[in-house]
């Protein structure tokens, strides 16, 4: 059972050169008329891919890039998907006007805005010095509230901004208190991870004051409160030298990376069992080949059925600091979709959920989640997981 459908890179092109950013980027450019029409065949057969072999997908994730430099393609997206929850992620500087009406009739999709803080120091790596830049991206972050659209912020902590953090919580608790309340408004910070390149990660101590930034605030602050989980998760991460911690996204996860230079000229797409930077590789593959689609979803089977990558049991007692943990996955990293993982593998039950976002009170949503939860339970012989 897969809970979610990650589609990356139909363009690869941004505004934005964010230092801890490791995508190959390159500069916007007009679009001819036939790379929009491979644009909407590719995302078709994505959605014809998912709904023959993974139709149980709630959500689908569409990110670039930056999406919002070509908004005819997120009118695919939207009409493609209409049935079903999208994100998309953005950097918040290109948000019109005319797709945020698209949006809200959608009724389905949550914007996953990119912001490291109110402050230029906060926003450093991102905005280079620009402030008004941070002071468009803020603007359109409340045009978006205003129009009852869901926010995730996705705030990324790094050396060069974990000490704005209380800032920033402040900021956002004051701001935008009622739509914390109604789960329309939620941010699940995640940590700057160093894969090919080293970035500033959070180091030394900090921690320490980051832990009791967090730990003194989080039953009087509703935006930490309302996922206190979440961030516990995350004390434990950045305090384990290891930095290992339970996940089992890549159990619930289909990638779909349509990786090129400027927009997909072909139908080809690398994949990973997770979306977290290359965890399972499973190769390249060709939307438009059926033999070439039935060989990427029966690798994913296999890996998924092999004894080293058995799913972890995502227990509290799991990360107590005095226990080993285990698990398949030797990226060193704590991304936003932890708030996700806690409540799918059970660690926090759906009523709490349901506080934290909307996308958690729709109704397949959650029969989803108490049908993988049951999933989980089902064992082979050799104790691995049985699919449904």
């Amino acid at each position: 059972m897969k809970f979610l459908l990650e589609t990356l890179g139909m363009t690869n092109q941004c505004n934005l050169r964010c230092t801890y950013c490791d995508w190959e980027k390159e500069d916007y450019k007009i679009l001819r008329n036939e790379e929009y029409d491979i644009a909407r065949k590719n995302l078709e057969l994505t959605r014809e891919l998912m709904d023959k072999n993974y139709p149980d997908v709630c959500l689908v994730q569409y990110s670039g890039g930056e999406p919002f430099l070509y908004p005819r393609i997120i009118d695919f997206v939207l009409e493609i998907f209409k049935d079903k929850w999208i994100r998309i992620n953005t950097n918040g500087i290109n948000i019109k006007e005319e797709q945020l009406i698209k949006i809200k009739e959608h009724g389905k999709t949550y914007l996953a805005i990119s912001i490291d803080g109110i402050s230029e120091k906060a926003m450093e790596p991102r905005i280079r010095g620009n402030k008004s830049i941070l002071d468009t991206i803020l603007e359109n972050l409340n045009r978006v509230v205003k129009a009852k659209i869901p926010v995730m912020i996705l705030c990324t902590l790094s050396m060069d901004n974990v000490e704005y953090f209380p800032q920033f919580v402040e900021y956002l608790q004051k701001k935008y208190s009622q739509e914390i309340e109604d789960g329309m408004l939620v941010m699940p910070a995640h940590c700057v991870t160093s894969y090919a390149i080293k970035h500033n990660e959070v180091e030394g101590n900090i921690i320490d004051d980051f832990k009791k930034y967090i730990v003194s605030n989080k039953d009087g602050c509703q935006i930490l409160n309302n996922i206190s989980e979440h961030y516990e998760h995350m004390l434990y991460y950045l305090e384990n030298k290891e930095r290992k911690v339970p996940c089992t996204i890549s159990d619930w996860t289909v990638s779909v990376h349509y990786r090129r230079n400027h927009l997909v000229e072909d139908g080809k797409f690398v994949s990973f069992g997770c979306g977290m930077r290359g965890v399972r590789e499973l190769g390249e593959f060709d939307v438009n080949k059926n033999e070439e689609i039935l060989d990427f979803v029966n690798k994913l089977e296999k890996v998924e059925k092999n004894k080293n990558f058995e799913p972890l049991k995502f227990l509290k007692e799991d990360y107590q600091e005095d226990k080993e943990i285990e698990r398949e996955c030797t990226t060193k990293c704590f991304p936003d979709w932890i708030m996700f993982d806690l409540v799918i593998s059970g660690v926090v039950s759906l009523e709490k959920a349901e506080k934290w976002f909307v996308l958690f009170k729709d109704d397949n949503v959650k029969d989803f989640i108490k049908k993988y939860r049951l999933h989980l339970m089902i064992k082979d012989d050799d104790g691995g997981v049985k699919s449904e």
